[in-house]
């Protein structure tokens, strides 16, 4: 009775062992290098090409009042009415050049979402409103060996996090009307992305090991 007693308690220790792993392909060690591979990359919602830097002048000759005003109404921008510069074609404007229009400006709130240079999923300028993580891993394969790595391929569901209802329904109004067709604000989506695993930090994200 006392060996059997022994030998189940060392199953324990080694089951306990085993589940603490960071190398074991598993739901919990999947979650986490997922979620922290988001950790990294904000949910943005990339300005068109058109706009360049803010504080900047807009009017209704140019293309991008629309969009100017969809991000004020999320709360980004200001727009105050102004007399600005012509940007249309030559020969429109006022004698002095200029056309009733707006300045616009950051919001505190534009500011702290504004980004010019490389950050979220892609390189461009664009407002971070959210963090995507797990909400599910529905599957993975058994790993693997391919081309010198050990990988598993997961399936997994994500939920955007922190981002307010309002943008979202804002962006679907615009995308109605035939803009922000680049715009994505799904608050779930599902991926399917392998895990590489490494020497030194065990399982990592495939798009994580393209950067180091």
């Amino acid at each position: 009775m006392k060996l059997k007693l022994i030998i189940t308690s060392m199953i324990i220790v080694l089951f306990s062992a085993c589940s603490d792993n960071k190398d074991e392909a598993s739901v919990e060690n999947f979650t986490k290098v997922i979620n922290e591979h988001f950790k990294q990359r904000d949910f943005c919602i990339k300005l068109t090409d058109k706009i360049d830097k803010f504080p900047t002048e807009t009017s209704s000759a140019t293309t991008t009042l629309q969009e100017y005003k969809a991000y004020e109404k999320m709360g980004f921008l200001k727009l105050t009415p102004q007399r600005v510069k012509y940007q249309g074609m030559p020969g429109g404007g006022d004698k002095d050049g200029k056309i009733d229009g707006y300045t616009v400006k950051l919001t505190e709130k534009g500011k702290k979402a504004y980004h010019d240079d490389k950050k979220g999923s892609f390189t461009s300028k664009g407002f971070c409103i959210g963090q995507y993580q797990v909400k599910q891993i529905s599957n993975y394969t058994t790993p693997t060996e391919r081309n010198g790595f050990v990988m598993s391929r997961v399936d997994y569901t994500l939920t955007a996090m922190d981002i307010e209802d309002k943008i979202v329904e804002i962006v679907k109004e615009e995308k109605a009307k035939g803009r922000f067709y680049r715009a994505e604000v799904d608050k779930t989506k599902d991926e399917s992305r392998a895990l590489i695993l490494t020497e030194m930090k065990g399982w990592v994200h495939e798009k994580d090991m393209r950067r180091r």
